[in-house]
């Protein structure tokens, strides 16, 4: 039997109209990472445009190799 390996995971909300309040499958999501025993490093709300998208990913990559 092979031991419990926790991962850090973030989750990536793209969308131009929800927030924290509106956001429920975010939510359930956020829910099951933590019951699972994984770690949720960050949890962000990026507009939908390529650009920030892109942005918002390089920084989150350049975070984890720290």
């Amino acid at each position: 039997m092979q031991n419990f390996l926790s991962l850090n995971i973030s989750i990536f909300i793209i969308s131009d109209t929800r927030n924290e309040r509106s956001d429920k499958s975010g939510k359930i999501l956020e829910e099951r990472i933590e019951e699972s025993g994984h770690q949720l490093v960050e949890k962000v709300f990026i507009e939908d445009e390529e650009n920030l998208i892109l942005k918002n990913l390089e920084k989150s990559i350049k975070k984890k190799k720290r």
